[in-house]
């Protein structure tokens, strides 16, 4: 509603770990594509988990 879409964050980014407050265990399994998490930035290879 305020014109702010581009500020909406809708992938995880490998950079700013710290700024997502994702406990490391779950940081590991999303950076190894094993967690259901948002996507990570840049990751061609992302897919989303099948359950």
């Amino acid at each position: 509603m305020a014109g702010q879409e581009e500020r909406i964050v809708t992938v995880i980014d490998p950079h700013k770990a710290d700024r997502n407050r994702i406990p490391d265990n779950l940081w590991n399994q999303n950076m190894q594509r094993l967690s259901y998490l948002s996507p990570v930035k840049d990751d061609a290879n992302w897919q989303s988990t099948d359950i």
